[in-house]
């Protein structure tokens, strides 16, 4: 199913033995697009703090009634490496925090194996593998490629979107594939060329991001987006309006 970020956003976190707090943001790596870990904020239980749980913990997800539970105790929790989720998190301190849960890693480095979750298509995969089938190379500990939602997506300070003949908008939301966690589509409001109006883009067709002009390019027109498919930003992206998206854009489906 395809779920955007929002709606995962104040979502309530529940452990095995109570409720750990909400959902505030969503943590992805900038090369894959995968959602890697979720950010909760511990409320009035753990005042003041914040801490990040990861897809492999999940055991159910309930999107209608917001609701996620995790594989953990609140003492796991309330143990577990204390990480400034207001500063870049480093690969080392990720390792430290999977180490104290016991979750294994879904980073590979150069491994030509390697899918959306180390050797593994879904977190849950990833989860239930072997541990000798887990092992991967490892990167450079200080790599820093995780990316906060909250500062790429916004209703009025989202990255722009630039196609190959000019801006068409700026990133509104993310769509989720709930199965692998896989950013699949950037919502995309186009307020200042076609005001009013929210296109879906695949994430597929991004060449770059520079992070530093807060600019996504993509293998788009103008006049293209302008003649595909509308969409509200609150309906549900079906598979028959993802044929649409692909269909309308000429591109070939991942599906």
């Amino acid at each position: 199913m395809l779920v955007f970020s929002r709606r995962i956003e104040d979502m309530n976190v529940n452990a095995t033995d109570g409720e750990l707090g909400k959902v505030k943001d969503v943590y992805f790596d900038e090369d894959q697009l995968v959602v890697r870990y979720l950010v909760v904020d511990t409320q009035k239980w753990l005042p003041g703090r914040k801490v990040l749980v990861s897809p492999v913990t999940f055991d159910k997800v309930d999107f209608d009634n917001r609701k996620l539970n995790v594989m953990e105790t609140k003492d796991k929790v309330k143990d577990s490496p204390d990480i400034d989720v207001h500063q870049p998190v480093s690969r080392r301190q990720e390792k430290q925090l999977h180490g104290h849960f016991g979750w294994p890693t879904y980073w590979s480095g150069a491994n030509e194996n390697f899918q959306v979750w180390g050797m593994y298509d879904t977190p849950i995969e990833l989860m239930n593998a072997e541990p000798d089938h887990q092992t991967v190379p490892e990167p450079d500990e200080e790599d820093q490629k995780l990316r906060s939602a909250n500062e790429i997506k916004g209703d009025f300070n989202g990255y722009h979107i630039q196609a190959r003949d000019g801006e068409i908008g700026h990133v509104s939301d993310f769509i989720i594939d709930d199965e692998n966690w896989k950013i699949r589509y950037l919502m995309v409001e186009t307020r200042n060329w076609l005001p009013g109006n929210f296109v879906v883009i695949s994430t597929d067709w991004i060449e770059d991001i520079n992070w530093r002009e807060q600019r996504v390019a993509v293998n788009l027109t103008k006049e293209k987006v302008k003649n595909g498919p509308y969409f509200d930003p609150d309906q549900t992206i079906t598979r028959e309006d993802e044929e649409n998206i692909y269909e309308s854009y000429d591109k070939e489906p991942y599906f």
